[in-house]
C-alpha cells in the first residue's frame, strides 16, 4: 500500500454547503434590492418597467441555481486536508487547484474563529499561523469543521511532538534546526511589520484625500 493510500483525507463539515448557499442567496437578495432602489433610473435609461426587470432577473437566478449547486458540491468535494508524519496538507479548488503544505515545525500558533453563520450551524474555522515567507502563507485557514477544538488540539499535538523530536536530535543538527526556526520567525515578524506599514500608508493616503 502506498503512502497516499494510507493517508486519511478529511473533508469540511457538510454544513458548509448550506453556509455557502446562504451567502450566494444573500448576494442575490442584495442585487434585487439594488435593482429596486435604482429602478427609476433603469426605467428611464432602458424604457422598461420595474416588474419586467425583476421578472428577467428572477428567471435568470432560477436558471443559475442548478449550476450554482453543482459548483458548491464540487467545491466541497475538492476541499480536503490531511495529516502526515511531518506536515499538514490542504487542497482546494475546482478548475484552479491550490495546495498548502505546512510543516509542523513552521506552525507558530493556531486558533478558532467563528462567524455568525458558523455559530448558527455549530462549526468553526481553524486558522493556522505559520512562519511563512510571505503574507499569503503566514495565515492558512481550514474552513468550517465540526468540533474545531478537536482539530485544533490535534494540530498542536503534532507541533509538540515535532518539538520533542528536535530536542532529541544530535547537537549539530539541533543547532541547524534552531537557526532555521529563528530565520522563519524573523521572516514572519518582517511580514507583520510590512503589513502594518502598508496599512498605515493606506490610512495616511485616505486622510490626505479627506483634507483635500
Amino acid at each position: 500500500m502506498s503512502n497516499s493510500e494510507k493517508v486519511k483525507r478529511n473533508h469540511l463539515s457538510p454544513k458548509i454547503k448550506i453556509i455557502w448557499s446562504l451567502n450566494y442567496i444573500v448576494g442575490f437578495i442584495i442585487l434585487i434590492l439594488l435593482l429596486i432602489l435604482f429602478s427609476p433610473y433603469l426605467e428611464d435609461m432602458f424604457n422598461i418597467k420595474l416588474y419586467n426587470i425583476l421578472f428577467y432577473v428572477i428567471i435568470g437566478l432560477i436558471i443559475l441555481f442548478v449550476p450554482l449547486f453543482i459548483y458548491i458540491e464540487l467545491k466541497y468535494r475538492n476541499y480536503v486536508f490531511y495529516f502526515t508524519n511531518k506536515m499538514i496538507t490542504i487542497e482546494k479548488g475546482i478548475f484552479y487547484k491550490t495546495k498548502y503544505v505546512i510543516p509542523y515545525e513552521k506552525i507558530q500558533n493556531a486558533n478558532i474563529e467563528y462567524t455568525l453563520l458558523y455559530k448558527l450551524f455549530d462549526v468553526g474555522r481553524v486558522v493556522i499561523e505559520t512562519a511563512g515567507t510571505n503574507l499569503r502563507e503566514s495565515e492558512i485557514t481550514i474552513e468550517a469543521v465540526d468540533k474545531p477544538e478537536v482539530l485544533l488540539n490535534l494540530i498542536m499535538k503534532k507541533v509538540r511532538e515535532e518539538e520533542e523530536e528536535l530536542i532529541e536530535l544530535p547537537e549539530n543538527k539541533l543547532y541547524e534546526k534552531l537557526i532555521k526556526s529563528i530565520i522563519t520567525r524573523l521572516d514572519k515578524l518582517e511580514n507583520r511589520i510590512n503589513k502594518l506599514e502598508k496599512e498605515k500608508g493606506l490610512k495616511k493616503k485616505s486622510t490626505k484625500k479627506k483634507k483635500r
